[in-house]
């Protein structure tokens, strides 16, 4: 009987420490969408489930919030064992590419950093936003609208504005000649 109760004890406390004691939200994307106005409290976490994403295309897991809100956000790829993301300024992502996989699992933990003027604001949560977009060569598609645009405004810079520049010029030197 006190076998019986013996493990009866260490199979409940087994399995309250096995079940997960918080609710972790599970939030459904898709790609080239931007999700706005989440929120993880310090230390929280969200699992991202990534659907409709192409065989054999890079996409990147972003996260971007107020940089007057310091947080660091570790980006977990639940599908692998290691994972790299990268931080710049006040924007977290992640570069992945995907396989013979349709879906993908993302984890997102929210750890507050700096220091707060009140200690109250260190309990409110952080807002951020969240968008997965495809990569086109391995750059965004915004880098390649961003190229473009320069390129045009560089060419019809050099097309219309340098013979009166080089006219201007040419001016000058004959008047201090």
């Amino acid at each position: 009987m006190l076998v019986l109760s013996f493990y009866i004890i260490v199979v409940l406390a087994w399995l309250s420490a096995a079940t997960p004691t918080e609710n972790i939200p599970i939030v459904a994307i898709e790609p080239n969408h931007l999700y706005c106005n989440q929120e993880l409290s310090n230390g929280q976490s969200a699992h991202y489930y990534l659907t409709k994403l192409q065989i054999n295309t890079g996409y990147e897991f972003r996260i971007s919030y107020p940089a007057v809100i310091p947080t660091d956000f570790i980006i977990k790829d639940l599908n692998k064992t290691t994972a790299t993301g990268r931080k710049l300024l006040n924007v977290e992502k992640f570069v992945f590419w995907t396989d013979m996989q349709e879906e993908k699992h993302f984890e997102v933990t929210a750890f507050r950093t700096g220091v707060a003027v009140k200690s109250s604001l260190n309990d409110l949560p952080v807002l951020y936003d969240v968008v997965v977009e495809q990569l086109y060569g391995g750059v965004s598609i915004d880098i390649w609208k961003l190229v473009l645009f320069a390129s045009v405004t560089i060419f019809l810079a050099l097309k219309f504005c340098r013979q009166p520049f080089i006219n201007y010029i040419n001016a000058e030197n004959e008047k201090l000649e």
